[in-house]
């Protein structure tokens, strides 16, 4: 049995640093349009060493996607990233490198999701009600 219900308000999700972020409620459109970014990212990054190496690039030097593990975290950094594009629509206590407050744009929220503490804060937090509700049943 499947309870239903998930809620459809915003709500706030405190992060590390005294970070704060509003986010849109987790349910399938979200999520399964994050997938589908993620998975765009994904494949132009592929795309993007593959041209790297053809330019030149020592191998070594990049990521070795050849190695599963490598490509499964690489994909998960970029869907964690397209559920904060996806999710965040607000936020307190996130500055600039000149001290100043930064709206949460595309690339002020890939920003802060390039940092490992606060994009696995952000995932446990904003996945969690969803978890909760499937393992609830």
């Amino acid at each position: 049995m499947q309870r239903l219900g998930i809620s459809k308000e915003t709500t706030w999700l405190d992060l590390k640093n005294g970070v704060r972020v509003r986010v849109r409620p987790l349910y399938g459109p979200i999520y399964w349009a994050a997938q589908n970014r993620a998975q765009r990212y994904f494949s132009a990054f592929q795309e993007g060493l593959t041209a790297q190496i053809a330019a030149g690039a020592d191998p070594a030097s990049l990521p070795d996607l050849e190695r599963q593990e490598t490509k499964d975290g690489w994909y998960q950094h970029f869907f964690v990233q397209a559920l904060a594009e996806e999710g965040i629509i607000e936020w307190e206590n996130v500055e600039g490198a000149d001290g100043q407050p930064v709206k949460p744009d595309v690339l002020a929220i890939a920003e802060l999701m390039e940092i490992p503490a606060q994009a696995q804060a952000f995932f446990i937090a904003y996945t969690q009600p969803y978890n909760a509700v499937v393992e609830e049943g």
